[in-house]
């Protein structure tokens, strides 16, 4: 009897990835490193050790440039937390808009593969709202995670009575799409770049908040 192997899908290395616009002062800092921590710990609850949440400790540290070999782990991540503040969209560092379109791209291919249409209904794009207020066609259709009234005078996420229960329920919903997106086709990230900038410049153009006018003036 001749016996045929068949392919296990290979689960995503990273549950998650951490896409933000990095900051100059503690204060981004401190809440990127804090909702990485919180949803690590609470991740490991649920999916064990060795399944984590990718950060970019680069840009954490202050570089605003891009690497390419973070697609990669952008591709090999089951879904995206988007740490939304007004600079996330800017039309001269595009970055984090690429890293945006890329799931946009992958969550579509992968929901195709998805049985049932009630798996379609939950997305692979978490926004959390650091400061300001999210697109449209974020805000209208996902649901957003709101984290704004955070201060750097305030204890640690994990112990605080706010942020606490939303860290579990941010580490419980990227834990189950974890375990769908790794029931599927094994994915090919070894070569995998993200959309190029002059790809996506016209549709960012719509999405970047425009400028606030001076108070008694009517910008046209």
């Amino acid at each position: 009897m001749q016996y045929v192997k068949i392919p296990v899908p290979m689960p995503p290395r990273n549950a998650c990835f951490i896409s933000f616009r990095n900051g100059t002062r503690e204060l981004t800092r401190r809440f990127v490193r804090e909702l990485h921590d919180g949803l690590s710990a609470e991740l490991e609850t649920q999916l064990g050790r060795g399944i984590g949440i990718f950060l970019d400790q680069e840009r954490l540290q202050g570089g605003d440039f891009f690497n390419e070999i973070i697609a990669q782990d952008l591709c090999d991540s089951s879904c995206l937390v988007l740490v939304y503040t007004p600079s996330y969209f800017d039309l001269d560092h595009t970055y984090c808009a690429r890293e945006y379109k890329a799931m946009l791209e992958m969550e579509s291919r992968r929901f195709e593969l998805l049985d049932g249409a009630d798996q379609r209904l939950h997305g692979l794009i978490i926004p959390v709202i650091f400061r300001g207020t999210v697109p449209a066609e974020i805000g209208d259709v996902r649901h957003c995670y709101d984290f704004s009234d955070f201060l750097l005078a305030e204890g640690t996420m994990t112990k605080h009575r706010r942020y606490a229960p939303k860290l579990r329920e941010i580490a419980e919903y990227i834990a189950e799409r974890h375990r769908v997106i790794s029931a599927l086709e094994n994915r090919n990230c070894a070569d995998y770049r993200l959309p190029s900038t002059d790809s996506i410049r016209d549709w960012l153009a719509g999405v970047v908040p425009k400028p606030l006018g001076l108070p008694g003036r009517v910008n046209v």
